[in-house]
């Protein structure tokens, strides 16, 4: 059964989002006077929780744009222009994928801020007020996050803002710095929804965040600001006590990317919940299976192509590992019964590249309403439980001046599960055995990544925190050549739109 934040969201989309004729009023534009009570609080706070679930955001542009200008996927001739060239770093401040993620992720903020200035205006019952006003900085820290990682400095707004008219809502305010953004936003709003919010939800919901949720937060943030030892003590945090978070290792890591089998995971901590009974353009509009979907008429695995590996990205993979068989479509049945390998999909339509496509969006998406599989049931996970074992590997290894036995076991953990997922047993990955110097464990590490979090977002903000961009863009890098790369790339443009009525500079070029 679906969850709650899923019905709430279809309470939220109908009363308060816009609809086809964009007639209703906006949310975070509502004042403190029409919203009263803990119910009214409850629906901004699941409105902001909705707004994730949006094709411009995490279930389809931005998150593919993301995955894009990693080195795990590239865009073929299928692929927008707009799309092709997030992945060529030839963008400019025109990018409509650019500028429509930034208005719905300061919508995101905006959603935020009203629901902030309403609890604390309205609720008088401390632990109720603060539950709510935690969710509501939850979900500006992530906006945040992620305006702060691909724009740079960023306006600290806290106060309700105006989301139907961005230009005019941002209009006159400061950028403030990477640094300050993180300071007085993105860290005390994390460690404040940790204080305040509950270890779980009603039903298991996964798409609401928790205790441990912002705590996992805070640990993948700590990592990215290089901070290791607040890095390990959170994601150890979370570790010590998954059992009253209800965490743990999924133990078919297929599960983890079948909608009919994700929402009775243990190990997700955040996720963004779709569901194809609530469709409102371009909330719950899920369209990440049909763009790493194969283009081929009559396959039930077809799509668009537009995002796909290169051929060394799925060699890189131990063959028997199976995080390969999940994350990758190496063959397909196409519409005449035909079980056709990568190699030959080109025999399908000749503009289909002979490579593995990516799997984990488009194999399981559950109930689908479109052709496709657009608007599906998809729980899109954003933060899962591996990671915090990822993180404290990673940080203990640095902090240690090497791994000791329990950085060995955390990944030692996920290796396993490589090995028997889906109730068989397999030789490889085998485990790491000990011996390795800092330096290769923390090669190892980061290898362990690519194989348990590939094509889920996280590879071009591993490769921006720790600056692999000359590396892996050179034309020595493991899959993606882009020999121009240089350190302005890290970084979007701001959007055209912006700079028209603010006086910001633009980011480097």
């Amino acid at each position: 059964m679906k969850n709650i934040i899923k019905l709430l969201s279809l309470v939220f989309l109908a009363v308060f989002i816009y609809s086809c004729d964009l007639e209703e009023e906006i949310i975070s534009d509502l004042s403190a006077d029409q919203l009263q009570n803990v119910s009214d609080v409850e629906a901004v706070v699941a409105g902001a929780y909705a707004n994730l679930a949006n094709s411009r955001l995490f279930t389809g542009h931005f998150q593919s744009a993301i995955m894009a200008r990693g080195d795990l996927v590239t865009t073929y001739p299928q692929a927008s222009l707009d799309r092709i060239l997030w992945d060529q770093f030839t963008f400019n401040e025109q990018s409509a994928l650019s500028e429509n993620a930034w208005n719905a992720l300061f919508q995101v903020v905006g959603a935020s801020n009203t629901a902030i200035q309403v609890a604390e205006s309205t609720i008088s019952e401390e632990e109720t007020k603060n539950r709510l006003v935690g969710d509501a900085r939850f979900v500006r820290a992530l906006a945040y996050f992620h305006l702060v990682e691909n724009y740079g400095d960023m306006p600290i707004i806290t106060e309700v803002i105006n989301t139907v008219d961005l230009a005019d809502g941002l209009n006159g305010i400061v950028r403030s710095s990477v640094s300050q953004v993180y300071d007085e936003i993105i860290i005390p709003d994390l460690e404040f929804a940790k204080e305040w919010l509950s270890p779980t939800r009603a039903s298991g919901n996964r798409a609401q965040a928790t205790s441990g949720t912002a705590a996992g937060y805070l640990a993948y943030i700590h990592l990215i600001r290089g901070d290791d030892q607040k890095a390990y003590d959170e994601a150890k945090f979370v570790i010590d006590n998954r059992d009253e978070f209800g965490y743990a290792l999924e133990a078919d890591y297929q599960a983890l990317f079948d909608a009919t089998r994700v929402g009775n995971s243990p190990e997700p901590m955040f996720t963004v919940a779709v569901t194809s009974a609530v469709f409102t353009f371009p909330f719950q509009d899920d369209i990440m299976g049909p763009l790493t979907g194969i283009p081929a008429p009559g396959s039930e695995f077809r799509g668009w192509g537009q995002l796909a590996p290169s051929l060394p990205v799925y060699e890189f993979f131990i063959e028997t590992d199976y995080r390969r068989d999940v994350s990758f479509q190496s063959e397909i049945i196409d519409g005449g019964g035909n079980l056709i390998n990568f190699t030959d999909f080109s025999s399908i339509r000749p503009d289909v590249p002979n490579v593995p496509h990516i799997a984990k969006f488009r194999r399981f998406p559950g109930t689908v309403l479109r052709p496709v599989g657009r608007e599906s049931d998809m729980d899109y996970i954003q933060l899962r439980y591996a990671e915090m074992l990822l993180i404290a590997a990673e940080a203990s290894n640095r902090l240690n001046g090497g791994p000791n036995a329990e950085a060995y076991d955390f990944i030692n953990q996920l290796r396993a599960r490589a090995r028997g997922a889906d109730g068989t047993s397999r030789a490889e990955p085998a485990d790491l055995t000990q011996g390795l110097s800092q330096a290769e464990f923390e090669d190892a590490v980061l290898t362990e990544r690519i194989y348990e979090l590939a094509f889920e977002g996280k590879r071009w903000y591993d490769i921006k925190r720790l600056d692999l961009g000359p590396e892996v863009f050179s034309p020595s890098g493991p899959f993606e050549n882009r020999p121009d790369f240089n350190q302005n790339r890290y970084l979007l443009l701001i959007p055209a739109s912006q700079l028209v009525f603010n006086d910001w500079d633009q980011n480097p070029r």
